[in-house]
């Protein structure tokens, strides 16, 4: 009785897995149906609710729910609140855009924040287990229809999309090795499957793991650790941007072209340095390779987008999540870091949504704080 009362709650956690996943590949199969196309977000959201509903019905809800914890998500709250605070206070400054957008993306926070306040912690890690594993079994098999020549490489996926599907669940099976020598024959071959994909921010990210597991657990200061990544990852763009060089462009791979123009595009007022430009891209890059690419980092995304005051809303919502109390690095930090690492290079735009990137960063900031 016991095994089959099991195998039933193994089968639930497996079905919540698979509504996960369909609603990300969801996101990802826009481009491909045309029909569907304006249907898809409302479809996304009606599954996410039917997951959070299911989960439910299976009794997987903690015994005592309280939001008290997870107050530092106020500051995600703000967030279109102050967008809307500038439609009516600069009517002419055209926000209409930054507030459409921050609303948008702040459907998906509150659903992902009421899943997380309501649901066990131990059962959402596990169901997050189980969604990592089938997005990287069907990023590889992706990988293996690129590497066959069977698909063009980018056909269906872009590549550092494959490459960063696959690290999450490499993630969970590196941290489940209790000793490290179970750990290092799956860093070894998480990090030879990542680099063929030639996703290059999410290996260095894979790469840095056990270097930023080894200082977190020496310095013993969680908040602080997370808040000088953030700080290196500042560093990275200032340093290009200031002292450009060919030696840069080659490093990051023209990244730091994009970084400069939309670093200056955003200083040419005030107004755009304090309130953003409204927008996630900038019209003109100046480069053809580059031209209509993002920046190419979340913060600067954002920066560019909504300014200053908005951007240390998100630096706030970030820090503020982590855990001020020491306790040993685990899965959920791990995943965190993976997820800042990524936004330094890369434009996790829009920052909360149904993109993969963007599932796995609101879950590890918002499961943090638990650990």
């Amino acid at each position: 009785m016991q095994s089959q009362s099991n195998s039933h709650l193994e089968s639930k956690k497996w079905l919540l897995s698979f509504i996960l996943t369909i609603i990300v590949f969801l996101q990802y199969a826009r481009p491909f149906t045309d029909g569907l196309h304006a249907t898809i977000p409302s479809m996304q959201y009606v599954l996410y609710l039917t997951f959070f509903g299911s989960a439910i019905l299976f009794g997987f809800q903690k015994t005592e729910v309280s939001i008290k914890p997870y107050w530092y998500s106020l500051f995600i709250v703000a967030m279109p609140l102050f967008n809307l605070l500038l439609v009516f206070l600069l009517p002419e400054g055209h926000h209409e855009n930054k507030l459409k957008i921050s609303f948008e993306t702040l459907q998906f926070f509150l659903i992902t924040l009421i899943i997380v306040v309501t649901l066990s912690r131990a059962t959402l890690i596990a169901i997050l287990k189980r969604f990592t594993f089938i997005v990287f079994m069907v990023s590889l098999g992706f990988q293996v229809a690129t590497s066959t020549h069977f698909l063009a490489r980018n056909e269906l996926l872009n590549s550092n999309t494959i490459g960063y599907m696959l690290a999450p669940y490499l993630i969970f099976l590196f941290m489940s090795r209790s000793t490290w020598i179970y750990r290092i024959p799956v860093f070894i071959v998480g990090a030879c499957l990542i680099y063929l994909t030639g996703a290059t921010t999410t290996l260095v990210g894979f790469l840095g793991l056990p270097i930023f597991m080894y200082v977190f657990n020496i310095f013993k200061h969680p908040r602080f650790i997370f808040s000088t990544l953030l700080l290196f990852g500042f560093v990275v763009i200032v340093i290009p941007v200031i002292y450009p060089s060919p030696v840069f462009e080659s490093l990051f791979t023209h990244r730091d072209i994009l970084w400069s123009v939309y670093y200056h595009h955003t200083l040419e007022s005030s107004q755009a340095f304090l309130l953003g430009t409204g927008e996630w891209k900038v019209e003109t890059i100046g480069v053809d390779i580059l031209e209509g690419l993002k920046a190419h980092n979340t913060y600067l995304s954002l920066f560019h987008l909504n300014g200053l005051f908005v951007l240390i809303l998100y630096l706030l919502f970030i820090i503020m999540g982590v855990r001020k109390k020491y306790s040993p690095f685990n899965s959920v930090d791990a995943l965190l870091f993976l997820s800042l690492t990524f936004q330094i290079a890369e434009s996790n735009t829009p920052i909360f949504s149904f993109v993969y990137s963007s599932f796995i960063f609101t879950f590890s900031s918002l499961l943090n704080r638990e650990n």
